[in-house]
């Protein structure tokens, strides 16, 4: 009976979770609700938890006494309310897959406009860095550099908005989220993009100016 009080227990906990539909609050969480719902790092599920007890069961049965056909009527209700949610949990298995996927989506934009700002602020052409010719040819080749490198994510940024542009007119969860976040994601690439193209801008009339005083 300690084991069909186990098995009620987690039967239980999965009903809440597929009721609750807690999608996540990041990529992580999400997958560890995705574990947690279907026991990937347990060393036996509900299932065959379940079967091992009604092998148990039939031993039980024969045994004729009062208790033992007790435990038996409470294990058959136990299994009778696990098989009445399977529907209910796979469509949660669904909605965390999906959730899962918008997550990852969100996660690998925000890991773009990171680096875009990061490059970004690694460009500043100050009255130092402008000062001699060494100094501006040495800013011309990072400008150059960080240039090659926004313009590279052209690729990634187009498909990271295809891959959201889907989700959205699916309606996935988070749809939301991946919107707002595909968004910032494009604007900081191409607000950063103006920005260094600007900057190599006034670099190289300075390159000029300073031939043309030949310092």
């Amino acid at each position: 009976e300690a084991e069909t009080d186990a098995i009620e227990s987690m039967v239980r906990e999965k009903e809440y979770m597929s009721n609750v539909s807690d999608i996540g609050k990041d990529l992580e969480h999400c997958k560890d609700l995705q574990h947690k719902l279907t026991e990937e790092n347990t060393d036996m599920n509900i299932n065959e938890k379940i079967k091992r007890i009604i092998t148990s069961a039939e031993t039980i049965r024969s045994n004729g006494s009062g208790e033992a056909q007790k435990a038996i009527v409470k294990l058959e209700g136990v299994i009778q309310k696990w098989n009445s949610i399977q529907d209910c949990i796979d469509n949660y298995k669904k909605s965390l897959s999906q959730a899962r996927t918008a997550h990852q989506l969100v996660s690998d934009m925000n890991d773009v406009i990171d680096i875009v700002s990061e490059k970004r602020n690694m460009l500043v052409a100050d009255e130092k860095s402008l000062s001699s010719p060494a100094t501006v040819e040495k800013l011309i080749q990072k400008c150059t550099t960080i240039l090659d490198f926004l313009r590279s994510l052209e690729g990634r940024i187009a498909k990271s908005s295809e891959e959201s542009k889907n989700l959205i007119q699916m309606q996935y969860p988070l749809h939301e989220k991946v919107e707002e976040t595909c968004k910032t994601m494009i604007e900081a690439w191409e607000s950063s993009l103006d920005f260094c193209e600007t900057q190599m801008a006034t670099i190289r009339n300075r390159e000029a100016y300073l031939k043309s005083i030949k310092i």
